[in-house]
């Protein structure tokens, strides 16, 4: 069910997603002595929760990841596949907006949330640090007074659609914000499927997307949290994502593939080809495929362009059907995926092109790309161990 705007008459409190005076900021700035970075004096609410003793599951190890992984490899996120993965709170209240938990959350202390008095099915979260309570008074009060949430955490690296949206990086080693990490990674828990959460963020860096709103107050925008992505500062496995999440309200308007994108970038960008650690959620995957064909389709597009064909007719490969080519099998090959050159047809003949350079110039891995291929049908035939693919199936896939 899509996420619902509370209503006025179904406050119990002062309206959570209040802007304009009612949402400004009283914590006063002071310098800090290290750099000059602004640091902020706040009142926060009294009884607001931060997840700093979040009960973990004994019989399960920690992952590696700061936040989880969907691997059934035991020493990354063991008991990960242990029953239904049902929501354990009814309602999050998440910027305004009434939101039905997708996954148990099981980190939130709900048994303390009940000794409150309010209803611990409804769960009111912070849109910008996370914090939790069951009270809506509370956060409306750490809303309206807390000056750490006059600007989004971490450093900005990345915006698009004239700033409206905005990346900002955080350094898991940083132990200013391990609480903020915590806290955002334990509501993501809500949105992904099969995950355990575990709060070791060292060897992470996460990337927080970041939507500005409304008209400045100053030198500050309203700001709400859209979603984030978690990597490996080092990995082994070629992994540039081991994490992605995007909340409800914000999964339209191709912000997942703007968050892919620049995963991918921010691995380009140090010389290095890589792709999201596997396997992916469903919702993920799906992510992922969009991403694949568009960037796929643009780069063998515009490689084969110019390029001369080799002068045989191939309209027999250009009209077989989706049907026929699962029917077309590979040949028996010892090739590496990035030694395998990839043949695109149209009515003038044969164009080629490596896979190896398809993965330079995008920066997916070769055998993401091969996989690609297969999974969506785009392979018309196979000839001579090569695979052809159709250029008209190719300008859809760009569009």
């Amino acid at each position: 069910m899509p996420p619902k705007r509370i209503e006025k008459g179904n406050r119990r409190s002062p309206p959570i997603g209040a802007s304009g005076a009612s949402r400004r900021r009283n914590g006063s700035k002071s310098k800090s002595p290290e750099g000059g970075r602004q640091t902020r004096s706040s009142q926060q609410g009294a009884n607001l929760q931060v997840p700093d003793a979040a009960p973990r599951d004994p019989s399960a190890e920690p992952s590696r990841s700061g936040v989880a992984t969907r691997s059934t490899d035991h020493r990354h996120n063991a008991g990960c596949e242990q029953g239904p993965d049902l929501p354990n709170l009814r309602e999050v209240v998440y910027g305004g907006l009434v939101i039905q938990p997708e996954h148990e959350s099981s980190g939130y202390p709900i048994d303390a949330l009940m000794a409150s008095g309010y209803q611990a099915d409804r769960l009111f979260v912070c849109n910008k640090c996370f914090k939790y309570t069951c009270n809506p008074s509370e956060l409306y009060q750490h809303e309206r007074l807390s000056g750490d949430l006059e600007r989004p955490r971490g450093t900005l690296v990345h915006e698009f659609e004239g700033g409206r949206y905005q990346i900002y990086e955080v350094d898991g080693a940083d132990q200013s914000e391990r609480l903020f990490l915590q806290s955002m990674c334990l509501f993501g828990k809500f949105f992904i499927e099969n995950k355990s959460i575990w709060y070791e963020f060292d060897n992470y860096m996460f990337y927080v997307l970041v939507e500005r709103q409304g008209e400045p107050q100053g030198q500050e925008h309203e700001f709400s949290v859209a979603g984030f992505f978690s990597k490996e500062k080092v990995s082994w496995d070629q992994n540039n994502l081991s994490c992605i999440i995007l909340f409800p309200q914000y999964r339209s308007g191709g912000l997942g593939n703007a968050l892919i994108d620049f995963s991918y970038y921010v691995s380009q960008a140090i010389g290095r080809i890589g792709g999201p650690e596997k396997p992916i959620s469903k919702l993920g995957q799906r992510g992922y495929d969009r991403y694949w064909r568009k960037s796929i389709a643009a780069a063998i597009l515009e490689k084969t362009a110019t390029r001369k064909t080799d002068g045989r007719p191939s309209k027999r490969a250009t009209s077989r059907t989706r049907k026929d080519s699962t029917k077309a099998q590979p040949p028996n090959t010892r090739a590496r995926p990035g030694d395998i050159s990839i043949g695109v047809a149209d009515i003038h003949g044969t164009q080629t092109i490596s896979v190896e350079d398809l993965s330079k110039a995008t920066g997916i891995l070769s055998d993401d790309i091969l996989a690609c291929f297969g999974d969506e049908g785009l392979i018309t035939r196979w000839d001579g161990g090569r695979p052809v693919l159709s250029r008209r199936q190719l300008k859809q896939w760009a569009v």
